[in-house]
């Protein structure tokens, strides 16, 4: 049977590999899900303040924390959504290249640096380090204001635990990725496994440039609350610093993968236009067509991608202020 658009309709019962199809729906019900449940968590100030503001008059601070409390609910549900799947990307692109025995010392990196970084992370807290303000200062402001009721409050703690354990494996993830893309092909440098590897490269760049950026922004809307609720200007300076530091650190972080990676590939590049014996004069071009070009002008994707993070949380800054002025 034909559809009127001229598609051919299924009208046979589903194979069960079909079936498998009906997994596709899970992400959006899954990002709608949290979305419900951030808002659950956050709004109901909302709704309180709404209605003593309509009885009572202005509540300039209240609302300003509220409006803050939803700007970290955005940052943590795209820091979520953002780290899931960067997450099993990372996951695909092991899998892809790696299986079996081959794959036991990468799975075996990815393993040590989770264990380790879970570890710091529970140290933070039972020590005192001073990472741990970062969660500690907003948490006690939100015990202090009053705006929250303590199920709230502890739902929000859970969520911020939560991103902060995947902020732990994602990275594992992505440092095992990249990994991966230094391994040498089976089927020996070429032509066409320099290009592969220069995408798969490119890939895992753009992944951790995504990932790291919903961090920073996760991480300056959680630390502008704070300031939101405490109602100085303090702790929003401090917040921005805070922020502009771990932006460059993410920053640095891309483009000590990314800068010897490229390196190597350009040397390797070339051994193969040697090998093909391509004139200098068309080297350029060889390289260019097969986005094998390492030159700036070339790179300018790959370079806004190590740059994003740093940039994430000015840029942030700047829209809080615009929002700030336009009075929404």
């Amino acid at each position: 049977m034909v559809s009127p658009a001229g598609i051919r309709l299924r009208t046979a019962a589903l194979a069960p590999w079909e079936l498998r199809t009906l997994w596709w729906a899970a992400p959006p019900l899954a990002v709608f899900g949290l979305a419900h449940l951030l808002f659950e968590l956050v709004g109901g100030a909302y709704a309180a303040i709404g209605l003593a503001e309509a009885r009572l008059g202005p509540m300039p601070v209240a609302v300003e924390a509220v409006r803050a409390g939803f700007g970290w609910a955005t940052g943590a549900l795209v820091y979520l959504t953002v780290g899931v799947g960067v997450g099993v990307a990372a996951v695909r692109i092991v899998r892809h290249h790696v299986q079996g025995p081959a794959a036991r010392p990468f799975h075996v990196l990815a393993l040590v640096i989770s264990a380790v970084g879970l570890v710091h992370l529970a140290g933070v807290d039972a020590l005192d380090l001073p990472l741990g303000g970062i969660f500690r200062i907003t948490m006690t402001s939100l015990e202090h204001a009053d705006l929250f009721e303590p199920w709230r409050q502890w739902g929000i703690g859970a969520v911020v635990a939560g991103i902060n354990v995947l902020s732990v494996i994602v990275p594992a993830l992505i440092v095992t990725a990249a990994a991966v893309s230094a391994l040498p092909p089976l089927d020996g440098w070429s032509e066409a496994s320099l290009m592969r590897r220069a995408r798969q490269v490119r890939q895992v760049v753009t992944l951790a440039a995504a990932f790291m950026v919903a961090g920073v922004l996760h991480m300056g809307a959680w630390t502008h609350w704070a300031g939101a609720l405490a109602g100085g200007q303090g702790l929003d300076v401090l917040a921005t610093t805070v922020t502009l530091f771990w932006g460059a650190a993410f920053t640095l972080m891309i483009a000590s993968f990314y800068l010897p990676v490229a390196a190597v590939l350009r040397r390797l590049a070339e051994a193969e236009m040697y090998r093909q014996e391509i004139a200098a004069d068309q080297r350029a071009g060889w390289l260019q067509a097969r986005d094998l070009s390492f030159t700036w002008n070339q790179q300018l994707p790959q370079l806004a991608a190590m740059a994003a993070p740093l940039l994430a949380g000015p840029l942030s800054e700047a829209i809080r202020a615009s929002v700030g002025q336009l009075g929404l």
